[in-house]
């Protein structure tokens, strides 16, 4: 009884994932379809400023300041106690923002340079 309660709940935890998956990559595919003019899309947030903010890290030593500048509050929170994430999360950061894949706290692109 035990094994196939579990492998029910196995199958339904899979199927839950490969659900949020689908609507994740149809979402993507739905922003990437969309001009510039969809405001749902994209931040008004700006790329530069964002990128200036992160870079910010190499000059005083502040790491987290583009997730506040976004709206990401607590993994700004973090990423300043731990120094970016101990540098490493800041620079995937700054390369996301650079391709243009980083996102605001709402999901919308930053893509505006």
């Amino acid at each position: 009884m035990y094994s196939s309660a579990c492998a029910l709940a196995y199958a339904y935890i899979r199927k839950l994932i490969r659900s949020n998956y689908y609507f994740y990559l149809l979402a993507r595919r739905e922003r990437r379809c969309y001009d510039s003019g969809m405001s749902a899309f994209i931040s008004p947030r700006s790329r530069t400023i964002t990128l200036i903010l992160a870079c910010l890290i190499f000059v005083i030593g502040l790491g987290g300041l583009h997730r506040f500048y976004t709206g990401k509050i607590i993994s700004g929170i973090i990423q300043l106690i731990t120094a970016g994430g101990f540098l490493i999360w800041q620079i995937i950061d700054i390369v996301r923002i650079i391709i243009g894949s980083y996102d605001d706290a709402q999901g919308r692109e930053i893509n505006e340079w």
